[in-house]
């Protein structure tokens, strides 16, 4: 996806793409449906790759205590994906 700041997103390993080559994608629609994995890679402008990690947020979630005598911990909540102000949870465009 070619995005109006010149920085290029590449996903992968799609269940389904839902935008083909050419196609004019707008803001909040969705691009792809994702399956077990996604691959996810930025380029800038000069087609130089970038670390995405920044844009996509990070996950939060709240602590835990760990039973001393040795038993199994029980499962967490699912973690919350934080995203930068602007950028979605959802793969789209």
């Amino acid at each position: 996806v070619l995005q109006s700041d010149g920085f290029r997103a590449t996903y992968g390993l799609l269940a389904a793409a839902l935008a083909g080559n050419s196609d004019l994608v707008t803001t909040g629609q969705v691009v792809g449906l994702s399956s077990a994995r996604l691959y996810f890679g930025l380029r800038d402008p000069s087609n130089t790759p970038v670390d995405p990690t920044a844009m996509l947020g990070r996950f939060l979630g709240r602590p835990r205590l760990v039973p001393p005598d040795g038993n199994r911990a029980r499962a967490g909540p699912v973690p919350n994906l934080r995203c930068p102000q602007g950028v979605s949870g959802q793969l789209t465009a």
